[in-house]
């Protein structure tokens, strides 16, 4: 498949490891939740500190399949390996989808870590990029 499927991989890696790192930021509450010294918290403010904790976050990965020549290759299998995890459950097991007739993919409920993408068909030579 070649260089341009690896780099179109690496790239979909990068913005998904950026997106993660953007979405897990802490963000201030509004001033108007803020309390200071004297102050009483506002209803709102303790409604959300008694909040169930939310499920865990997941992400999906997405891209697409093409020939050296930039043609879509429809049908590829592609694949993502968890190469490191931030979460207390790994998952070991590839998880894999096949390509749409535009090389298009995706893959979600991805939990937290890097993954390493593999993608291979037929009469073409097997692709990866690392997460």
């Amino acid at each position: 498949m070649g260089r341009v499927v690896l780099l179109a991989l690496l790239l979909v890696l990068v913005a998904l490891g950026g997106w993660w790192l953007l979405r897990s930021q802490p963000q201030a509450l509004p001033r108007a939740m803020q309390s200071g010294p004297g102050q009483r918290a506002s209803p709102a403010r303790s409604q959300a500190q008694t909040r169930e904790p939310s499920p865990p976050r997941t992400a999906k990965l997405e891209g697409s399949v093409r020939s050296e020549a930039g043609a879509s290759i429809e049908g590829a299998r592609v694949c993502a390996f968890q190469a490191s995890s931030v979460a207390a459950e790994d998952e070991h097991e590839p998880r894999c989808t096949i390509a749409d007739r535009d090389g298009a993919f995706a893959i979600d409920r991805l939990g937290a870590g890097r993954y390493d993408v593999e993608a291979s068909a037929d009469g073409f030579q097997p692709g990866a990029a690392a997460g």
